[in-house]
């Protein structure tokens, strides 16, 4: 028990130590004190006011962007698929939806364009080149796309013993946009996205 309130009060501190700076304040001088409190609520409520009155500020319909990405996949190809009517649920999403082709990235790849889509950065940016990475110490190649960090091991009578799992550590840089749109409050789903 003595453990449970020892840690509320932990928490608390920082709105206790507040608190007490604004008695503080307001014993020793009392008018600044009702001026900058008069000041926070003018300006709360000019700002509720204005997020009422304004319409660009109110949230709109919920709009849904879907991004669907296939690899390898030959844009003449799918067009001439679904003016022909073999692709009916292509032709369904191009024409209710938006369709445009991506320009892709040099060398086009799937490691380099992927990068690309995911950080909005060319190659010198994110750093994807090729499948193969190569390690600087002896040249020998490396997959491109993340570096494998095996599990912890320790020998017992020659056996080897591994504790936990491989892990992956992405070799790509930059900031992805699921991430950016994460970080702004955008709900984002990404599925079956290279290195994901």
């Amino acid at each position: 028990m003595g453990f449970v309130l020892a840690a509320i009060a932990a928490l608390l501190w920082p709105f206790r130590f507040v608190f007490g700076l604004i008695v503080q304040l307001a014993k020793k001088s009392p008018i600044v004190f009702v001026a900058a409190a008069l000041l926070l609520v003018f300006a709360g409520t000019a700002m509720a006011y204005n997020y009422i009155s304004n319409p660009n500020w109110q949230p709109g319909p919920v709009k849904k962007v879907i991004v669907l990405g296939m690899d390898g996949l030959d844009p003449d190809i799918l067009e001439k698929m679904m003016d022909e009517g073999q692709l009916p649920h292509f032709q369904a999403l191009r024409s209710e939806g938006v369709f445009e082709r991506l320009q892709t990235v040099s060398p086009p790849q799937s490691p380099v364009a992927w990068s690309t889509f995911a950080t909005g950065l060319n190659p010198g940016g994110h750093g994807m080149y090729d499948f193969l990475w190569r390690h600087t110490e002896n040249y020998m190649p490396d997959l491109a796309l993340f570096e494998l960090k095996p599990a912890h091991a320790f020998n017992i009578f020659g056996k080897e013993i591994h504790l936990g799992n491989p892990t992956f550590k992405s070799r790509q840089k930059g900031e992805t946009l699921w991430s950016i749109t994460s970080k702004a409050g955008v709900p984002t789903t990404v599925i079956h996205v290279p290195v994901t």
